[in-house]
C-alpha cells in the first residue's frame, strides 16, 4: 500500500487505471463534506492493500471533518 497525507487536510492513494498505469486518488475534506477525486475520466483500480488504504484515509478525513464542523458550532 502507498498512501500519504500532507498538513492540508488532502490524502492520496496509489492506483491504476482501466489500463494498469498507476495513477492515484486524492481525498479532500471540503469544509463539512469529504471529497474523493478520481483520475481524470478514468476508473481507479485498487488492488487489496491500497483499498485499505482508501478506507484509512476516509476515515482520517470523516474524523478530520467532524472536528472542523465541531469547531464550526461552537459559540464564540
Amino acid at each position: 500500500m502507498n498512501a500519504g497525507s500532507d498538513e492540508t487536510l488532502r490524502w492520496w492513494v496509489d492506483c491504476s487505471d482501466a489500463s494498469g498505469r498507476a495513477r492515484q486518488l486524492t481525498v479532500l475534506v471540503l469544509g463539512d463534506r469529504v471529497a474523493v477525486v478520481t483520475p481524470p475520466g478514468e476508473t481507479a483500480v485498487l488492488g487489496p492493500a491500497d483499498a485499505v488504504g482508501l478506507a484509512q484515509a476516509l476515515d482520517r478525513a470523516s474524523d478530520a471533518q467532524k472536528l472542523i464542523t465541531a469547531d464550526a458550532q461552537v459559540p464564540s
